[in-house]
């Protein structure tokens, strides 16, 4: 394990060291039945939501200091970030490998030619057994039988929730929804 239960905790509240933990139990299940390495999945769920708690100007001031280039998107929102900066975290502060930076970097928005690791975390995040909500349950039941399809079906719930709230929407999210429906023709 790269990290502590007390060094998260340390790091985060008390409801996202519960979310984290419950990603990663989930992480590693998924990476058990789909053939990764469960020590990357278990690495990348713990640290996937390393600087979350932090605020808006903190995350920008690690990017400042890591001479990241935000994209405007990314600027207007705050939530995306994290996955940026938490990326940058893992790698500085507790060495993690560049799988396991990656799928923290992709966990929020995924991207075209997502690794399987990649998808897992992805997955395992929006799966979590305290995640609920209307599309929880047909990601929850996919992510076991078919990653691609559970992605899918996460990125879709995730794409009408952001219309409906008018949120933006991070075009490596389209990009990632629209390379799993070329390569994957016969999921819908």
């Amino acid at each position: 394990m790269i990290i502590s239960e007390s060094e998260l905790l340390n790091r985060m509240s008390p409801e996202r060291l519960r979310h984290t933990l419950s990603c990663a139990e989930s992480a590693v299940k998924l990476a058990e039945r789909h053939g990764a390495d469960e020590k990357y999945a278990l690495d990348a769920a713990l640290l996937h939501d390393i600087t979350r708690d932090l605020s808006f100007k903190n995350q920008l001031k690690i990017c400042r200091e890591h001479d990241i280039i935000l994209s405007d998107i990314h600027k207007k929102s705050p939530a995306l970030l994290h996955a940026i900066t938490g990326s940058v975290i893992a790698k500085t502060e507790f060495s993690a490998p560049d799988p396991v930076c990656d799928a923290i970097r992709w966990h929020t928005t995924g991207r075209a030619g997502m690794t399987l690791l990649e998808k897992i975390i992805w997955v395992a995040d929006f799966i979590e057994p305290g995640r609920t909500g209307e599309h929880v349950k047909a990601v929850r039941d996919a992510a076991f039988s078919d990653i691609d399809r559970a992605l899918l079906l996460g990125i879709d719930a995730t794409i009408r929730y952001l219309i409906l709230k008018s949120g933006y929407i991070d075009t490596d999210t389209v990009e990632a929804r629209n390379e799993v429906l070329k390569t994957r023709k016969e999921l819908f």
